[in-house]
């Protein structure tokens, strides 16, 4: 179980077919010690296992279920992915509690302001920095329609992972504001229109409808 909020920014280093599916190294900071062999990560909100680790490289077997329900199938090397390690007792509970079992796949339709080009940088744990003087971004995001009636105002959802705060929701969409601090910190920061992300709805939302 995760909580949404982001550790640290990893870079994918490779992507290799395999008998079962594709194995994803991806490449952390330096103050990301705490994962080994075994180990539950979010990468993009999607729940993996650590099955293999190489100094600050660790690497994933991702299966085919994954790669469809996913934005995973479409990474590539120098993608930057959001990192969560799993949640622990005792842990503070920032966001909400994110289970890394994606729902569905969204489409950014809009961006209110446009963020802007990122530069290259350095900070903690984030290779990425957004621009200086970066305000607050609006995302619009579709979605299938199946998860509309998951999804409310002022309402839970993570984004990639990140855990967020529904705005207001429409026929088929629904917006999140993206703080600075969220900008720079995850790689919505460098999302644009077009681009797919992983959704997953609250867990609450999600046994309350089966429930009636």
């Amino acid at each position: 179980m995760f909580t949404g909020i982001t550790h640290a920014l990893g870079i994918v280093q490779y992507v290799k077919p395999t008998k079962t599916g594709r194995r994803l190294s991806i490449k952390l900071p330096r103050s990301s010690s705490r994962l080994k062999l075994g180990s539950s990560v979010a990468v993009n909100g999607v729940c993996l296992t650590v099955v293999q680790k190489q100094g600050r490289n660790i690497s994933f077997d991702v299966v085919p279920e994954t790669l469809r329900k996913t934005n995973l199938g479409a990474l590539k090397p120098d993608d930057t992915v959001n990192i969560e390690p799993s949640l622990r007792i005792g842990d503070e509970l920032g966001g909400h509690l994110v289970l890394g079992h994606v729902d569905g796949v969204g489409t950014i339709v809009d961006l209110t302001p446009p963020t802007p080009p990122l530069r290259k940088g350095r900070t903690n744990d984030y290779p990425l920095l957004a621009k200086e003087g970066q305000g607050e971004v609006s995302m619009r995001l579709l979605v299938p329609r199946v998860l509309i009636s998951f999804i409310a105002p002022q309402g839970c959802i993570a984004i990639d992972g990140v855990s967020l705060t529904v705005v207001n929701v429409r026929r088929h969409t629904f917006t999140v504001a993206l703080i600075p601090y969220t900008l720079t910190h995850t790689n919505l920061g460098q999302r644009k229109v077009g681009d797919k992300v992983n959704v997953e709805v609250d867990l609450i939302a999600r046994y309350l409808q089966k429930l009636l």
